[in-house]
């Protein structure tokens, strides 16, 4: 298998060019080494000679990619500050149109290059073309990220953008650019308003649904609708082959060019790009009468992408969409020979191999697993036949114009409309998304265990019922397996944050916000709590009277984490009061001050006052943790603590604490 062998040469040269980067020498040998193995797999001479041109390319232009990514990040003395940037935009895929957002990359301050994406809001001018050199000036919010991933799926800061102008375009982009905007005005204007955003989020590749929006999508594991991918060019490409087969053998290459097309319209994003790439190599494997062997088709077709941009390997996108085709060419095949042969049960196997290859992927960067999505997409993929050729017109005549939007409107609002309800319907069953504690550990176990179950399923009945259990067991381990007693500063913009957890209890320390929004941290938040796997919030305290805000976490933690009780400090006001009215029948609110004594399962706080506001003082098995928030006043008549946790930016010097984790 050629292309196999070409792809892990290809991953050897990147992870070689990362080990030059970081000056790791075993390491680039080590990787050296495996590229010249798979190279020499190769039977044929002149296929070695094409793996070791792969191995070339792929290493020079990952290494000037980790280059760039090993720039110094934007100096934090700018945060907060007006400054204007020189950047290339990101392509469609990163931009929003509620509210209208682009992502750039490339960024050049004060003729100073650093690392990191910056996402631009840009209110109300429309997001420039993609790949566009733009000059912006605006307000600019300095976030970081660490390590790879991080630095190439993550945003690093955020800039308010109060002018955009753009310095070169493309212009074919350009004209696709302005057909996107025609056809967002006019579906908006068209349809109903919820129906039209899901409409261009999982058909045009226009993201129009904001993070609350899609949540019952991500909790029932069909957010996949939104990347246009396999099943958006598979539907698409089918029907437009049919439409054209009377044209013998250049309904294929019609069908190619306007599947071509579509990738420009949604943007070259890995998922649109691996299916357009594989549908074409499917076409002409069936012109020239060639056999196709999928895992080699599937390599190479991720080859060539890897070989334009090499870093797209650490791609959330990349990984998830090639996975999900190796799943269905590799476990797929093998879970159908173990079923019935009846209407159904092929979907079932591809549903299910689908979502065992993607689970460990899921889980490690979303630490979040949905129950209910095996259910949930062999209701929805069967929808989606329906949905997207529904969607494909109304797009169509969106681009049209105005009027024609409106005829079809009405179809269209009927069955994207059935499509929110029956996901809507999934997300209200109990336990259809958990959140999961899912490290590098957990990760290796159940790769393991679902490589033993994919041998298993062609041995005996005993070694598939092993196989299985063991995968079962690799599944929900993340979810039994208990923790330690732990703290963890939440890095917020506008509030305290702090995670106490012990084995399956967890209390978090919150303050009321000082932003103008109390939304501005609901998402950092919801993340947090994923990625420590927390499904229910034991007891929440805030360390400041609630006087003139609230907080995100008092919004969202008591509805959507059953907290059953929260405590505030005195004195009452109208606000705790409004509060309190919110939170009725569902959490009981308490009134302390820096006198009362709080105990929760052997876990004793105490408030210290600090300032306007209160530390929080925690005993725990002898050991005592002090947890100071941002904005507190004088701190030298804090109490000793065997550690404390503290804003980088205090000053504590000559104050007598035990160990101090700034944060």
């Amino acid at each position: 298998m050629p292309g196999l062998f070409a792809f892990f040469t290809g991953i050897s040269g990147i992870f070689a060019a990362l080990s030059v980067s970081k000056h790791w020498v075993i390491a680039f040998l080590v990787f050296l080494l495996s590229g010249a193995f798979f190279v020499s797999l190769q039977k044929e001479k002149v296929l070695k000679l094409a793996g070791i041109a792969v191995f070339v390319i792929i290493f020079f232009n990952a290494f000037s990619g980790f280059c760039l990514l090993n720039k110094p990040e934007v100096p934090y003395t700018l945060n907060g500050k007006e400054i204007t940037l020189v950047a290339k935009t990101a392509d469609f895929s990163k931009q929003t149109i509620r509210p209208n957002s682009f992502r750039v990359s490339g960024i050049e301050i004060n003729g100073e290059n650093f690392s990191g994406n910056a996402k631009v809001y840009c209110g109300m001018k429309d997001p420039p073309p993609p790949y566009s050199k733009v000059k912006i000036r605006g307000k600019i919010r300095i976030y970081g990220q660490r390590g790879i991933i991080n630095k190439l799926n993550g945003i690093s800061y955020v800039v308010y953008a109060e002018s955009v102008k753009i310095l070169k375009a493309n212009p074919v982009l350009e004209k696709f650019s302005e057909m996107r905007k025609r056809i967002a005005k006019n579906t908006l204007l068209s349809m109903k308003s919820s129906e039209a955003m899901l409409l261009l989020s999982s058909v045009s590749g226009i993201s129009a649904m904001n993070y609350e929006e899609k949540k019952p999508f991500t909790e029932t594991g069909t957010a996949h609708i939104f990347a246009v991918s396999g099943l958006h060019m598979g539907i698409l490409g089918k029907s437009t082959e049919k439409l054209f087969s009377f044209a013998g053998g250049a309904g294929g290459g019609i069908t190619i060019g306007i599947l071509f097309l579509f990738v420009l319209l949604v943007g070259f994003r890995a998922s649109a790009l691996r299916a357009f790439l594989m549908f074409s190599i499917s076409e002409a494997a069936k012109f020239t009468g060639r056999e196709q062997i999928p895992i080699n088709t599937l390599s190479f077709v991720a080859l060539l992408i890897l070989l334009v941009n090499p870093l797209l390997l650490f791609s959330i996108s990349f990984q998830l969409s090639f996975l999900a085709i190796f799943g269905l060419v590799i476990l797929s095949p093998k879970l159908y020979a173990q079923m019935p042969e009846k209407l159904g049960y092929k979907m079932l196997s591809q549903v299910i191999s689908v979502q065992l290859v993607l689970y460990p992927v899921i889980a490690y960067y979303f630490h979040m697993f949905s129950p209910v999505s095996f259910f949930a997409n062999l209701v929805v993929i069967p929808i989606m036949y329906l949905v997207l050729p529904v969607g494909i017109v109304q797009i169509l005549l969106s681009l049209i114009g105005l009027d024609a939007a409106k005829l079809f409107a009405p179809v269209s609002n009927f069955v994207f409309g059935m499509l929110s309800k029956i996901v809507s319907l999934f997300s209200k069953i109990p336990l259809s998304s958990v959140n999961l504690r899912f490290n590098l550990i957990f990760m290796i176990i159940y790769i393991l265990a679902l490589v033993f179950f994919t041998v298993s399923l062609s041995k005996s009945k005993k070694a598939r019922l092993i196989g299985a259990s063991l995968l079962v067991m690799a599944l929900f381990l993340p979810i039994l397996f208990p923790s330690g007693f732990s703290i963890t500063p939440l890095n917020l913009r506008g509030e305290d944050g702090f995670l106490i957890s012990r084995n399956r209890d967890v209390i978090y320390v919150t303050s009321p916000t000082f932003l103008k929004s109390e939304e501005a941290d609901a998402y950092q938040i919801n993340k947090v709590l994923a990625e420590n796997g927390v499904n229910k919030v034991s007891l929440l305290i805030c360390d400041a009277p609630l006087e003139s805000k609230e907080s995100s976490a008092l919004r969202i933690l008591p509805s959507e984490f059953e907290v059953p009780d929260i405590i505030l400090p005195f004195p009452e006001t109208e606000l705790s009061h409004a509060f309190e009215k919110t939170v009725s029948g569902v959490s009981n609110v308490h009134y302390v001050n820096d006198k009362s004594k709080i105990s929760f399962d052997g876990i004793k706080f105490s408030l210290v006052r600090c300032g306007e506001k209160y530390a929080i003082l925690v005993r725990e098995n002898g050991n005592t943790y002090l947890l100071v928030g941002k904005g507190c006043g004088d701190l030298s008549d804090l109490p000793y603590a065997d550690f404390v946790y503290i804003p980088e930016n205090a000053n504590i010097k000559n104050i007598p604490f035990g160990k101090v984790i700034s944060y």
